[in-house]
């Protein structure tokens, strides 16, 4: 029973040094740590008071880079595999003893081996820790002439390797 008393002016002295006060809340461009801290209609993103449509806005403009940052790197994969984008027309059939290529491309998370518009991707894989992609793009309904073998690792700094089989196409 003396514990409780104890306990219980304890509380209330406490209690009387700043339960009452009212929490500061930041208004925008104040540094936070979770949403509590701002005011209301804000809200605590990457450490900073912000409105909701601030929010929306950075985060469409990081999608943006992203976006933008994959479609530099298809085109740094597309080079160093002597391949073009595909454009969709249809090929010609491939003969027998066509020559076959295989093309070899490392790069970090992801990466994938491409075919060049003359070829016809026959095969693929990949080597590398944790793949979580290991298929054939960029092909068309019926052919894959000028696809790609996509490879991707669960590990963004771990190296994938992508290969491509690409069967050469007959001199039209």
């Amino acid at each position: 029973m003396i514990r409780a008393a104890v306990i219980a002016a304890a509380t209330v002295a406490i209690c009387a040094a700043g339960c009452n006060k009212k929490i500061e809340r930041w208004p925008a461009g104040g540094r936070c740590s979770g949403d509590y801290e701002c005011q209301k209609k804000l809200q605590c993103y990457e450490r900073i008071c912000t409105s909701a449509a601030d929010v929306e806005a950075a985060e469409e403009r990081k999608a943006e880079a992203e976006r933008q940052s994959a479609i530099e790197k298809e085109a740094r994969l597309l080079e160093r595999a002597g391949a073009e984008a595909p454009t969709g027309e249809a090929a010609p059939i491939a003969g027998a003893g066509a020559k076959v290529r295989v093309v070899e491309i490392t790069a970090k998370k992801d990466a994938f081996a491409a075919c060049k518009k003359t070829e016809r991707l026959t095969g693929g894989g990949c080597k590398g820790p944790a793949l979580i992609a290991n298929h054939p793009s960029a092909y068309g309904e019926t052919d894959t002439v000028g696809a790609r073998w996509i490879c991707e690792t669960q590990r963004i700094r771990e190296e994938v390797t992508a290969f491509a089989l690409c069967e050469a196409l007959p001199q039209q």
